[in-house]
């Protein structure tokens, strides 16, 4: 039997307890100006798809969203996806933790997100994270195609309701800027 990774519920304050008690955290001034037009680019990207935000990177941006959208239908589209694997291939994880995949794959079935789910669900999904390299979405995407493959379901019909939006540093625009390339398909 798998656990669900516990997170604080930010949308009640009820909830929160002895949370809010305390000094607040310390962040940079810019902070909130930059936050709400990440979040409308955010909403942008993500079309008319379910949003999944990958790991504890970009947990302001769906807290954020979740005040902002607590009262609409789209309040129930946001997900937070506990997931890091950015510095470890899916091989040698099973091979050291062989019973790790399989409860990602429960959790992930809970979510609704596994590869029938993904497949035939009523919205695609739209995973977002911070982005430095890449290497998070690379691992997840490789994680859902080896899990259909190992499965035998229709790799194509899952990546087809997969979006990526990768939120990037900005940065000056020239021919000779690095820019992270992810691709769909690994």
């Amino acid at each position: 039997m798998f656990q669900i990774p516990f997170r604080w519920d930010l949308t009640h304050r009820n909830h929160l307890g002895s949370l809010v008690d305390g000094e607040r955290a310390e962040s940079y001034a810019a902070f909130l100006d930059q936050l709400l037009p990440c979040c409308s680019r955010v909403l942008a990207f993500g079309g008319d798809f379910d949003l999944i935000f990958v790991g504890r990177s970009p947990e302001s941006i769906f807290d954020h969203l979740s005040g902002l959208l607590f009262d609409s239908s789209w309040f129930s589209r946001l997900e937070l996806l506990h997931f890091s694997m950015r510095f470890r291939e899916e091989a040698d994880v099973r091979q050291e933790h062989p019973e790790s995949i399989n409860a990602m794959r429960a959790y992930l079935q809970h979510l609704g997100l596994h590869p029938e789910g993904m497949a035939t669900r009523i919205r695609p999904i739209a995973f977002i994270d911070l982005v430095a390299t890449g290497d998070t979405f690379g691992r997840l995407v490789t994680f859902f195609r080896n899990w259909s493959k190992e499965i035998e379901y229709d790799w194509n019909a899952v990546k087809r309701r997969i979006r990526l939006i990768g939120i990037t540093e900005k940065t000056k625009t020239s021919p000779k800027t690095w820019r992270c390339c992810l691709r769909a398909d690994p």
